[in-house]
């Protein structure tokens, strides 16, 4: 067994959460150092894992995974009981490296949580999946859902809302400022985490570096003002994942999201995508409007996971105690405290 970082992860059609440019947005936005790690078994078995590094004190550092879905990832299921087995040896490199912890979010729809021992995993939230089939248009699409989903469709139709997608060479930049606009006017509505309030910088980013693996979908009233939008993210195999939206809530009466969304299964069916991961709500009783709105559509639930692994025991109690961060809350160091 060896283990060593290298530049990229070199396997065709990763997801999308897996790729350089995905994890060089997140390693720029946080100020952030971009590694991915290669686990090789011997005999074309590997495991791979990107991971974002953060320096607490001088050749300290602490690990995680970007924002959205990642961990360990490797092509065959083999490779998932060798890595439990031989799991001492990661934490032993992780630990020679001078890096003390990781935080992961995990895929929910590649269970990949299960690379490492339960002990080290948490149950977060469910997400919520749709199984794609191809449909004519938003009326075929219309036709065969649910009456509460369709009625919201037809409404926002009513009210003359209508749905454009721009891929990177057509968007134009007064159409991603505005977008980013409503982005904002969302997060302060919603009292959003600090994290959440990203920049503009940011968003161009997504466009900048994914190219047309990353699509914007705008909505429009009757004075053809945008009025909300959503990112999309394509990978290279067949999913499409739902990434940020907005939307101005003076407009949310029209069922908006509701068109938007069945637009984005329809285009996204006629691309022969078969798996749209919407992604999870924002609690755990699955009570709030986002996950309420996701369930609606989605045709598969899948169970969340986070996990939380010391590699040296010693040197993360040593730091949080110099620190004062008795609350264990925020197990990331660098969350829990503004160095």
């Amino acid at each position: 067994m060896k283990i060593k970082f290298i530049k990229n992860t070199p396997i065709e059609n990763i997801p999308i959460y897996y790729s350089t440019n995905y994890n060089t947005i997140f390693s720029e936005n946080d100020d952030a150092l971009y590694k991915n790690i290669e686990i090789d078994f011997g005999q074309d078995k590997k495991v791979f894992i990107p991971i974002l590094l953060k320096e607490i004190e001088k050749d300290v550092f602490e690990s995680y995974s970007a924002y959205g879905y990642s961990g360990f990832y490797s092509q065959n299921l083999e490779e998932k009981d060798l890595l439990k087995e031989n799991f001492h040896k990661f934490k032993e490199f992780m630990k020679e490296n001078k890096i003390i912890n990781m935080f992961l979010r995990n895929s929910p729809y590649l269970c990949n949580e299960n690379f490492i021992d339960d002990n080290y995993n948490f149950f977060n939230r469910k997400t919520y999946s749709i199984r794609l089939q191809k449909y004519e248009d938003i009326d075929d699409f219309a036709r065969q859902i649910k009456q509460k989903v369709r009625w919201s469709i037809n409404y926002a139709r009513r009210n003359h809302i209508k749905i454009y997608f721009k891929k990177y060479k057509e968007l134009n930049e007064s159409e991603l400022k505005r977008f980013y606009d409503v982005y904002v006017l969302t997060m302060n509505h919603r009292d959003a985490d600090e994290y959440y309030q990203f920049s503009y910088d940011f968003f161009k980013k997504h466009f900048d570096q994914l190219k047309d693996y990353c699509e914007l979908a705008l909505a429009t009233n009757d004075k053809n003002e945008i009025i909300a939008g959503a990112m999309f993210l394509l990978d290279n195999c067949d999913m499409v994942h739902y990434h940020f939206s907005a939307l101005n809530r003076e407009f949310s009466k029209y069922q908006v999201m509701e068109l938007l969304l069945g637009e984005a299964i329809v285009r996204y069916s006629k691309m022969n995508k078969k798996n749209f991961h919407l992604g999870g709500g924002l609690s755990l009783d699955e009570s709030d409007g986002l996950s309420r709105f996701k369930k609606k559509f989605s045709t598969e639930i899948n169970n969340y996971y986070i996990s939380k692994i010391i590699f040296d025991h010693k040197k993360y109690t040593e730091i949080r105690e110099k620190y004062g961060i008795s609350n264990n809350k925020m197990f990331l160091i660098k969350d829990a405290i503004k160095l």
